[in-house]
């Protein structure tokens, strides 16, 4: 989940390489390009290798922005650093 929204991501926050990076999740950028709000990517346990590349994808570009994690089945909360930090 972004910490900020997906319109200011995909506008500006990120615009230059995330929305490449979503296609090549099969996940279409201009249905989250609209949306003033934080709306969860999910991912189920068996998508897992490729929730690990977006990671990797977040963890490598971000520049500006950070991110939030949530595992529904854990009580852990993280935050993707724009610094190329987990918190």
């Amino acid at each position: 989940m972004p910490r900020s929204h997906w319109a200011y991501e995909l506008d500006f926050g990120s615009d230059a390489w995330m929305p490449e990076s979503l296609r090549r999740f099969d996940i279409d950028p201009a249905q989250l390009s609209e949306r003033t709000n934080a709306a969860a990517i999910e991912f189920s346990p068996e998508e897992s290798d490729r929730a690990a590349h977006f990671l990797r994808d977040l963890l490598t570009h971000l520049a500006g922005s950070d991110f939030s994690l949530a595992f529904p089945s854990h009580p852990v909360i993280a935050t993707l650093h724009h610094h190329k930090q987990i918190w």
